[in-house]
């Protein structure tokens, strides 16, 4: 059975078990601000803001919500977000065209940003739960909150110190491992980086893309003194888009992670 098949039999069993034959609701719309659902016990139509109302903007992992009519809990799943790096990158390339190319910089950086904890999610919650290994789904949200608040406060070198330590410590087994991890996580990225375990990574092209990420000056603004092998603006613009571009798919490629990213924008469709 495919990854992405196992996700659903797990969820829909965990789902099964805990509200019998109410198995609660699919989400009629999602958008990156609002998810939207009718509840099923009195069928009104119920408009949730990720931040004001479910303290998150990641998707999830199935949830129980209350309804603005009735009051009553019902559980909602079938998340949707595109994923925002991908759409970050496009409309980068729309502003390289347009010659717009402080933008493109500026969205080639953000769109490693947006990636990055996305990723970290993949490795630290979805690939064990699409193992079995984490199987409720509130604590799969939980783990996934305890990830966002440990690394919002880092700024872009920390944020890419933090991912190369969650794919080193890979593969996570419990959500014990998990909370260990992020226990850890701030002594880590202050600390001095193991390069020699970095080296040691089997995975080739994994090991790649982590050693660009780590090296990477893709954050950076365009100095025309520290960066003169530009010759323009634009030749800069080009070189941080496309770096960009390389870390995502190379990392993704390389770790495997286009299942758990696709479960991880997707959610469940039952």
């Amino acid at each position: 059975m495919e990854l992405w098949g196992v996700v659903q039999w797990l969820v829909e069993r965990v789902q099964r078990s805990i509200y019998g034959k109410g198995r609660g609701v699919k989400i009629t719309r999602a958008t990156h601000e609002t998810v939207e659902a009718n509840c099923e016990n009195c069928g009104g139509r119920n408009v949730y803001n990720r931040l004001d109302d479910l303290k998150t903007i990641q998707p999830i992992c199935g949830r129980s919500v209350p309804c603005e009519h009735c009051g009553q809990a019902f559980w909602i799943s079938g998340d949707w977000v595109n994923e925002s790096y991908d759409k970050i990158l496009e409309q980068a390339a729309v502003k390289l065209r347009e010659k717009q190319h402080a933008d493109a910089i500026t969205g080639a950086a953000q769109a490693v940003e947006h990636f990055l904890p996305c990723a970290m999610q993949a490795v630290l919650v979805l690939e064990p739960w699409a193992r079995g290994e984490i199987t409720d789904p509130q604590v799969a949200n939980e783990l996934i909150r305890e990830l966002d608040t440990a690394i919002a406060r880092y700024p872009f070198k920390r944020l890419r110190l933090a991912a190369i330590y969650a794919f080193l410590e890979a593969p996570f087994h419990s959500s014990a491992e998990v909370r260990v991890f992020l226990a850890r996580l701030d002594s880590m990225v202050g600390g001095k980086f193991p390069k020699q375990k970095l080296a040691a990574l089997p995975n080739v092209k994994l090991r790649e893309g982590l050693e660009e990420l780590r090296t990477t000056r893709v954050h950076e603004k365009w100095n025309p003194i520290r960066h003169r092998a530009h010759r323009t603006l634009g030749t800069f613009a080009k070189d941080r888009l496309e770096e960009a571009g390389r870390l995502i798919s190379g990392i993704k490629a390389g770790a495997g992670l286009q299942p758990a990213i696709m479960y991880w924008n997707k959610q469940v469709k039952y």
